[in-house]
């Protein structure tokens, strides 16, 4: 743009830029009596088949036709006004009036204007008169045609069109001189009109489909379609509940139960209300109440008069809020008694419109009253509608930082609210000011700021005090300065940080200026930081290398630039001190400059590097959502990038109002009202014609002087009387001075203009027929239009023959005829001519909708024509209704929806009919159908019920809401029948809904009194009842529908209900209701099933039933077992049992435990191996068998393959003697239970299959492929290349994908293409970061994502890194959400997250209720911050959840705030107790829900919990507290119900969720756990609280009572006191629990030893089941165990507690048993040794074999090796052989993720030298074992910046305080880095300005990084 517009605020005023701003909005949106710019050519199809002539129809491509054909109908009878015979003021009628207000969509009518214009002119009126007033007559009798078949349609579709408003009525008489009649008021000049006229509202307002915002719509509904309004609303309780929130609508509680209107305004299709009628002002008592919905008829039909008499009436005004939008009284809002009363609003809350007056009207006022309040601010933010108040309060003047020092002690609320709205600011106002600090300080209320603010080398701890600050006294930051600041010691390398430096130059500025700036030997050193380089300018340096002696360059790293993030005053300063280089390095690197554009302040890098077309990368649109847009960005945009500016800006009216909210936005306006996509309209913006009778807005002129310099300069420059009135303001005072400096001539007889070419030239058409040749006339005439117009219809894609064209040359009026009854021959069955071409017309749109490309086109057909074509489908009968419902089905779900509300109901039906005939066939995409739902069912189905045998395919796309608004009506039965049908299709949620629905309704509200014959219908439903009603119902009703509630889900606590119900009482049931019960008999307890046990017939069913439960996994208490099964005699006897028995009893083996296994005979075992291969047996149990079975078989491959779940039990030394060919037939086995195989056994199994060289068997490996040793890959990789499309199926770990995807790449010349990426299917996690933004480019972006969002597996965190690096140069949208990976989402900076839109962050919201798993992982202070953001979103905070949002957060419920969980309705938690025991709470939440649970509007004191209470709650009562839980009644605390918890809790802990959440839980978290689990087990055994324990009264232990409960919550006392067989069979469960303590252990040992003496006789097998217990064996022991087995070494190698003594007696026991050197020692010994590696002394390990080794690294290097750093060392010299990885400098980060911890001992020079890519393969583990100081001494800042987050987290306590500052500050940085955009801490700044806040961002950002480590550390 070549002039730069000041802002309309500094000229005109805020109210006219909201005036202004209001005409722009409201001509985008198409609001009747505002002209509407609309976009040429919306429109373009072609039919072919039908001629012109013969179907008269033209369709123009304009946007009314985009918006229905009401805008046309404006447009046409505006040009109908003009009269039929001439007058002489006609011309200038028609010129200020017509051609000032109505648009110049069509082009035509811009050439009417000029043609007048031209008439009027040149004398020529009368031939002129005569062409107008043809074209008026014409226009009349088409316009009334068209109306009535407006009106036709309208009546019967049930929607009123509104009447027009009296000023778009023609004067009466149609003459514009003509006086008015006496019943309309007199017409008043625009100086008198108010200053506002009250604003039209459109037709098609009333969807109610979406969300009334404003009470003038409400209004405006209830009057002109009142029938509608009442359907819709008063009968929705729903729908009317929210609209009742607002006050301004408290009159809708009277108006719906009030009789339907029979007096007053009422909808009509013409306008057949009378205004003098009803709008008698007069008449209106003062203190009478007004009915809203007259207000809003008159305001809406007579707002001229409507504001004089209304807006001057406080009383109308304060009972009608919403009135306040017409009116602009500035008394009003000043006086006491007005509406801007604003000391009442923080008790009394305003209508938001009020706030919008007052902000506009009272700005002074409003400024100094609500905008520097920050407790009302907050408040009234909490209302969604006034969002718009942070950016209008963001004024300079609003947080007065300058005046907290002298003046009263601001209140801690205020501080608190400037520090979260403008963090920046109050960082340099506050944070960095000493003497502010500390004032604020005083008051208690500020002690935050001591995290927020605080630098540690600041505190000066008391004595005896530590480094912790006293909260009591206030630091004294000034005297402090004096020790920060030792400016001698700052001549030293890093003496000084620099935050401070920033931080002595803002305190104590002086003697900063005398010791430093003056000092060239200090200010060297400090600029060789670049963060210090803001001192060249601030001390006034002459010259950078001056003071530094070296060349700029040295700061200015260009090559550092593309991986970091440059802050703007370091682009400055390079570009000043080094533009040589700068412009070699920077400005011809696109990519880089690209980058740098992305902050408004590199703008001037446009014009300094010459780059074109740039702007985009600057103008990040996405970003400008919900956020604030600083007007630089803004101006920067409209003047670089004007396309889109436009499209974004101006053509979004939500986005317009949020930028003028900035008054420095306020020329914005003006532009926009002149703007267009392609460039400015400056036939409509540049009226010169109009200049001299108006004042012309200063940014307008400016406009047309830069765009239209030509005709500027001859009618202005050339015009003296308009160029004095122009330059009589002085905003324009320029216009004068630039007027003499165009060269344009003078004298128009000097220019060679054709009127006609200049306008074709100015359209850009090109055209093969029209007025080319010899300039027609040198004045645009009427003749000219024809031709125009046949060249405008060729450019469009119209096909004209001889005919139409010949038509078209006899005149314009032809052609608008034609236009008119083409719409009426479509919309209007009156008419019964031309019926044939009905036909042609509809198949040869139908073709054209098929074949045309433009969505947006078919679009806009669908939506405007929609009715139309149904018509004629409805009316065809043939193949065409598919073929239509297949074009609605490809339009976008919100595009549907519009186009489904503009079609007629009656259409509507029929629409739903096609779709239902051809359901099957048509596919519809989900998203469509909840769209079609919710339409059909507000449109249809609440109107019409009869419709719903239609409806039944979309009943599963309601949601619940709309399910529970289904008419009550509706045949329940009917209804009941069809869920049934879809039952499966259905979610939990929606049945309840159903289930409610039924409930609602009055017949059917009792439970108790459901016929059987209903029950029978509800069917599965039934299990869906609420609780409280589920339990109303009887037994006969149970029994009835018991098949039905058995085919379902039923929850513990139903079937418990449900058994104990049947079994009750003296009543007994039959032997066929009793088969009936199924695994309910599994719910019951053993006393209730005691009268059925002596009948052998029933006796059997209940045994079979639990053999099937335990089968199905399903939990049997331990006392029914024992009565039923375990005690019967086919067991007890212990005598052999036969294959039949055996097999029956395959599930329950577990649960007999290892000593029953061990007394089958083999034979038995190997015929009943089909179903133990599906038993879930311990390792030890798999062994027994295993080993029994061989006793007897050889190894086949008929075996092999029925092993199952026994495969667990093949031990290492098996394994090894398989040949591969056989071992092939276990892998799949393998696989499904490689979680509980060793890594000894997946070692020996992987290693033989990989040396057969068969890819096939390779291919089998399954979830064993990432098992395999890179080492052993390495070998083979040209054969794995060979078979492309194998090796891109196995499951390759990271380690092994890198080392693929680098040698394909290198097979490939190091080239890589998107689609062969996508061919290489698990290779591709290998993905390099290098060639993965190659690979990113904008059209194969959105297509990558998806390929690694789609891939079963998680991406590495480098290439997430990678990806979100790349994902700053394109636009975060909610489809590049859908397409990324959850993990890569929620691994989004917290800043950019909070950028995100609502319809984002709901999309967010679903990705994480979807996904738990990522987000469990994530750290927990990111977990709380955004959710705390999606809480605010959502508007959660301090209100109650709805029962629709709390099922929209799902799991995420237990991250919210404790404030707004506390806020969660109690009935809510319980209905969603089965739910949220589920979830994962923190402590405190734990601790908030287990008080919630003992209030008494849930479940009350523990003392009257019942046992019904105790099932509901389940697991959850472990949130109780100790002494709640000790509450618990006795009777209820039984032995059976604990065992019940303890597996809930257990079946929570080994799920996916449970265990993810275990993982991040503290081990003091787990420790209280068990401690309430043990206080419930002994309670409930009798033991708690008895003192001494008597053995008399001990329970006796068992083995299936261990199971179900846990040993160590049972004393040693018990446990050691248990027989030998129950003991042993415990063993391995003993073994593998972490809560015994070391006394407890040796007890337990000691058991053993008593068994098994000595100690050499205990079997390998045993001491693989030792686990823990093995830890107390003495040095002694240890030298004589049997340690022969692989297995057992094994399982003595993964205990971590080993002293280094025994852990060196273990391996050389392990080579004496084994008669092995270290020399020899394979893979499979070393990974059997696991831990015990460690006890290998230095010189020894220097013997290991270092291929072996570099085999079993992979599973050593996972371990936390307790090795000193001299066998470290040595360890990883065996990985860096020749013959195995080799020289580190060579190595990727493949190495180093394969080689873990080992890593830890490489030489400190290695470590020192890795760069980026290799310390991107350091595995936590390894980070965690280095030795503190080498951590300390390896690793710099930089190096330290470039861990992840899990890295980082893994350093130990021990190694950061071996940290030196400045790495501790690089790590804090990466601990923080989810929570900044930028590397470089000084964040985004304006260059040259940095340096006054640069020492506050630092010192707030360190205390904030600090702060997030400890809590990361707790």
């Amino acid at each position: 743009m070549g002039r730069t517009y000041k802002p309309l605020t500094d000229r005109l005023g805020f109210e006219v830029q909201r005036r202004e701003a209001l005409r722009v909005w409201a001509l985008l949106n198409g609001y009747p009596s505002v002209p509407h710019r609309g976009r040429l050519h919306n429109l373009t199809w072609e039919f072919g088949a039908v001629p012109l002539d013969a179907a008269t129809i033209l369709a123009p491509r304009s946007a009314a036709l985009g918006r229905g054909t009401d805008s046309l109908v404006r447009l046409v009878s505006r040009l109908a006004q003009i009269p039929g015979s001439c007058h002489p003021d006609l011309l200038l009628w028609v010129n200020r009036t017509l051609c000032r207000e109505v648009p110049l969509a069509p082009s035509w009518l811009s050439v009417i204007c000029r043609v007048v214009r031209a008439g009027t002119s040149s004398g020529a009126t009368d031939s002129v008169c005569a062409g107008l007033a043809a074209v008026s007559s014409r226009l009349r009798q088409g316009l009334s045609i068209f109306l009535e078949g407006c009106a036709s349609r309208s009546s019967r579709s049930g929607v009123q069109p509104p009447s027009r408003s009296r000023r778009d009525r023609a004067p009466s008489g149609g003459h514009p001189g003509q006086s008015p009649s006496r019943d309309q008021p007199p017409s008043r000049s625009r100086r008198d009109q108010p200053r506002r006229r009250g604003r039209q509202l459109p037709a098609g307002i009333c969807h109610y489909d979406s969300a009334f915002f404003n009470s003038t719509q409400v209004g405006y509904c209830s009057v002109l379609d009142e029938a509608g309004f009442r359907e819709t609303f008063c009968g929705n309780a729903s729908l009317l509940e929210p609209l009742m929130e607002n006050p301004a609508n408290s009159w809708l509680g009277a108006f719906c139960a009030a009789s339907p209107t029979t007096e007053g305004p009422r909808a009509s299709p013409s306008p057949a209300y009378s205004v003098a009628a009803h709008c008698l002002y007069r008449d209106w008592a003062p203190a009478a109440p007004t009915d809203p919905r007259l207000l809003s008829f008159c305001a809406s039909e007579d707002s001229e008069l409507f504001s004089i008499a209304v807006c001057g009436d406080e009383h109308l005004l304060r009972q009608n809020p919403w009135l306040l939008e017409y009116c602009e009284d500035l008394a009003l809002a000043n006086s006491p008694s007005g509406a801007c009363e604003y000391s009442q609003w923080e008790q009394h809350r305003p209508d938001p419109s009020i706030i919008a007056l007052c902000r506009s009207s009272d700005t002074a006022r409003f400024n100094a009253t609500v905008c520097a309040s920050g407790n009302l601010l907050h408040a009234l933010g909490q209302d969604a509608s006034n969002a718009w108040l942070d950016s209008a309060c963001a004024t300079p003047g609003r947080c007065r930082y300058w005046e907290w020092i002298a003046g009263p002690l601001v209140p801690a609320s205020q501080v608190s609210f400037c520090a979260d709205l403008e963090p920046s600011n109050f960082d340099l106002m506050v944070c960095t000011s000493a003497a502010l600090l500390e004032r604020l300080l005083q008051d208690p209320g500020n002690a935050w700021l001591y995290q927020a603010c605080a630098v540690p080398q600041l505190t000066s701890p008391a004595p005896g005090v530590g480094a912790q600050v006293s909260s009591s006294s206030p630091w004294d930051l000034i005297d402090s300065m004096t020790d920060l600041c030792h400016y001698d010691s700052w001549l030293r390398p890093a003496a000084v940080d620099s935050t401070v430096v920033a931080l002595c130059f803002n305190n104590d500025g002086q003697q900063f200026n005398a010791r430093v700036c003056q000092d060239p030997a200090i200010l060297q050193q400090l600029l060789q930081d670049q963060n210090n380089l803001w001192l060249v300018d601030l001390c006034g340096l002459p010259s950078f290398e001056e003071v530094n002696g070296s060349v700029p360059s040295a700061a200015c790293r260009y090559i550092e630039w593309a991986e970091v993030t440059v802050d703007p005053y370091l682009v400055d300063f390079c570009w000043t001190h080094d533009q040589t280089n700068f412009s070699r390095l920077v400005c011809r690197d696109q990519a880089m400059v690209s980058k740098l554009l992305l902050y408004p302040e590199n703008a001037w890098l446009l014009s300094a590097c010459h780059v074109e077309g740039s702007a985009n990368t600057s103008c990040r649109y996405e970003e400008w959502a919900d956020a604030f847009v600083d007007s630089a960005t803004v101006e920067f945009c409209s003047q670089y990038d004007l396309d889109n500016f436009v499209q974004v800006a101006c053509d979004n009216s939500t986005r317009l109002w949020e930028l003028l909210d900035n008054r420095e936005d306020g020329w914005l306006a003006a532009y926009c009202a002149h703007a267009q996509g392609d460039g400015m309209d400056l036939g409509l913006m540049c009226t010169y014609s109009s200049w001299s009778e108006r004042r012309v807005d200063p940014t307008t002129l400016a406009l047309c002087f830069d765009h239209d310099q030509s005709n500027f300069n001859q009618f202005v420059c050339l015009d003296p009387a308009l160029l004095h009135v122009l330059t009589s303001d002085p905003d324009n005072s320029w216009v004068e001075q630039d007027c003499l400096s165009l060269s344009l001539p003078t004298d128009p007889s000097q220019t060679d203009v054709c009127p006609v070419h200049q306008l074709i030239s100015k359209l850009q058409w090109t055209c093969s027929r029209g007025p080319w040749g010899p300039c027609p006339h040198q004045v645009l005439q009427l003749t000219d239009v024809p031709a125009l117009v046949l060249c405008g219809l060729e450019h469009i894609g119209l096909k004209m023959h001889s005919t139409a064209a010949d038509e078209l040359t006899t005149g314009l009026t032809g052609a608008m005829n034609n236009v008119i009854l083409g719409l009426v021959v479509l919309d209007d069955e009156r008419i019964s001519f031309l019926q044939q071409a009905r036909s042609q017309v509809l198949y040869t749109l139908l073709d054209y909708l098929g074949q045309e490309h433009s969505y947006n086109t078919k679009r806009e057909v669908l939506q405007c024509f929609g009715s139309v074509i149904l018509d004629l489908v409805q009316k065809d009968r043939g193949t065409s209704g598919v073929s239509l419902a297949k074009e609605y089905m490809k339009l976008s779900a919100a595009d549907l929806r519009v186009a489904l509300l503009a079609i007629d109901v009656q259409k509507v039906k029929h629409l739903l009919y096609l779709l239902n005939t051809n359901w099957h066939s048509l596919q519809i995409q989900n998203d469509l159908k909840r769209i079609l739902a919710s339409v059909f069912l507000h449109r249809i189905l609440l109107i019409d019920p009869s419709m719903f045998p239609e409806f039944v395919y979309f009943l599963p796309h309601l949601s619940t809401s709309e399910i529970q608004a289904l008419p009550e009506t509706l045949d329940k039965e009917q209804v009941l029948a069809a869920v049934n049908q879809i039952f499966g299709e259905l979610s939990d949620d929606q049945r309840r809904a159903f289930v409610q629905w039924i409930l609602n309704s009055g017949r059917y509200s009792n439970v108790t009194t459901w016929p059987l014959r209903f029950l029978h219908h509800v069917g599965n439903l039934l299990v869906y009842l609420p609780f409280e009603r589920f339990q109303l119902l009887s037994r006969t009703q149970i029994l009835t529908a018991l098949d039905a509630l058995l085919a379902t889900k039923l929850t513990t606590v139903q079937e418990r209900f449900l058994i104990r119900t049947i079994l009750k009482g003296d009543k007994t049931i039959g032997t066929s209701d009793f088969e009936r019960l199924g695994r309910l008999i599994c719910s019951s307890a053993s006393r209730d099933l005691e009268p059925y046990k002596q009948n052998l017939q029933m006796f059997a069913i209940v045994k079979e039933q639990l053999l099937n439960c335990i089968g199905d996994q399903i939990f049997v208490p331990n006392e029914l077992l024992s009565d039923f099964l375990i005690r019967t005699s086919s067991i007890m006897n212990q005598g052999p049992l036969v294959t039949n028995e055996l097999s029956s009893l395959a599930h329950l083996l577990p649960i007999l435990g290892l000593s029953f296994i061990k007394q089958l005979h083999p034979a038995h075992i190997q015929a009943t191996l089909p179903e133990l291969s599906a038993v879930n047996l311990s390792s030890a149990q798999a062994r027994a068998i295993i080993d029994k079975m061989l006793q007897n078989v050889s190894i086949t491959e008929e075996l092999l393959t029925s092993l199952g779940s026994t495969v667990v039990g093949l031990s290492p030394a098996i394994l090894r003697v398989i040949p591969s060919p056989l071992l092939v037939h276990i892998l799949p086995d393998m696989a499904a239970y490689e979680r509980i195989l060793s890594p000894v056994q997946k070692l020996v199994a992987v290693n033989t299959l990989w040396e057969s060289d068969n890819i096939n068997a390779l291919k089998n490996l399954d979830s064993l492929t990432k098992d395999i040793p890179l080492i052993s890959l390495k070998s083979k990789v040209k054969m794995l290349l060979s078979s492309a499309n194998e090796t891109a199926q196995m499951k390759w770990s990271v380690q092994q994908a890198q080392m693929l995807f680098g040698a394909v790449l290198e097979a490939n010349n190091y080239n890589m293409t998107e689609d062969m990426l996508s061919s290489l299917g698990f290779v591709a996690r290998g993905l390099d970061c290098a060639t993965l933004k190659h690979l990113m480019m904008l059209n194969t972006f959105l297509k990558l994502l998806r390929f690694f969002r789609d891939l079963p597996v998680d991406m590495p965190t480098s290439l997430r890194r990678c990806v979100l690096e790349a994902l700053n140069s394109f636009v975060l949208t909610v489809e590049v959400m859908q397409n990324m990976q959850p993990q890569l989402l929620l691994d989004l900076q917290l800043l950019k997250i909070r950028r995100f839109s609502i319809r984002m962050t709901h999309q967010l919201l679903q990705v994480i209720v979807k996904n738990p798993i990522p987000f469990l992982k994530l750290p927990s202070s990111k977990q709380s911050l955004m959710i705390d953001w999606i809480v605010q979103v959502l508007n959660l905070n301090g209100r109650r959840f709805s029962k629709a949002e709390f099922d929209l957060l799902g799991f995420v419920i237990a991250f919210i705030a404790d404030e707004v969980f506390m806020e969660i309705p109690r009935t809510e938690i319980e209905g969603n107790l089965l739910k949220m025991k589920d979830y994962c709470f923190d402590r405190q939440k734990k601790l908030l829900l287990g008080i919630m649970l003992t209030e008494d509007i849930m479940f009350g004191d523990p003392t009257n919990w019942t046992s019904v209470i105790l099932d509901k709650v389940d697991r959850l009562v472990f949130f109780l507290s100790v002494e709640d839980l000790q509450k618990l009644p006795k009777d209820v605390v039984i032995l059976e119900r604990v065992e019940m918890l303890f597996h809930s809790q257990r079946q929570w802990e080994q799920s996916t969720f449970g265990s993810t959440c275990q993982q991040v839980m503290e081990s003091s978290d787990l420790d209280y756990l068990f401690r309430k689990q043990q206080i419930l087990l002994q309670m409930a055994v009798g033991l708690l609280g008895t003192g001494e324990w008597q053995s008399k009264n001990d329970p006796v232990l068992t083995y299936s009572i261990l199971r179900t409960t846990l040993p160590s919550a049972w004393t040693t006392h018990l446990l050691t006191g248990m027989a030998d067989n129950d003991f042993m069979n415990c063993l391995e469960m003993i073994g593998q629990d972490v809560h015994f303590q070391p006394f407890e252990l040796f007890q337990l040992l000691e058991r053993v030893k008593q068994i098994y003496r000595p100690v050499s006789t205990i079997p390998p097998q045993v001491i693989e089941q030792l686990g823990r217990v093995a830890t107390q064996f003495t040095e002694k022991d240890l030298m004589r165990l049997d340690l022969s087995d692989l297995g057992a070494m094994a399982a003595l190698g993964k205990i971590t507690e080993w002293t280094n003594r025994k852990l060196n007696i273990l391996f050389t026991t392990f080579l004496r048993v084994n008669r092995l050197r270290v020399d020899e020692l394979d893979a499979a010994n070393l990974v059997s040794l696991g831990h015990i590696i460690c006890g290998i002394k230095p010189a020894d390990i220097s013997g290991i074999n270092p291929l072996q080794f570099s085999m079993a690294v992979l599973w050593i290097g996972r371990l936390s090796l307790s090795c000193d750093e001299s066998q470290l060392r040595v360890l990883a010299k065996l990985v860096t052989r020749t013959e195995t990885f080799g020289d580190v400098s060579q190595w990727k980060a493949a190495e180093f993720i394969e080689i873990g911890s080992i890593a830890a001992g490489l030489p400190d020079i290695v470590l020192s030298s890795l760069v980026k890519e290799q310390i991107e393969g350091l595995t936590p583990t390894a980070v965690a074992t280095l030795p503190p100081k080498k951590l300390s001494v390896v690793f710099s800042p930089a190096q330290i910046r470039m861990f992840n987050y899990e890295q980082a987290v893994a350093v130990t306590p021990a190694q950061l305080e071996k940290l030196g500052d400045v790495q501790k500050k690089a790590l804090d940085m990466v601990l923080t880095s989810w929570h900044r955009t930028a590397v470089d801490i000084r964040g985004r700044s304006s260059g040259r300005n940095l340096s006054a806040s640069l020492n506050g961002v630092l010192l707030c950002l360190i205390c904030n990084l600090l702060h997030t480590r400890e809590e990361a550390q707790m």
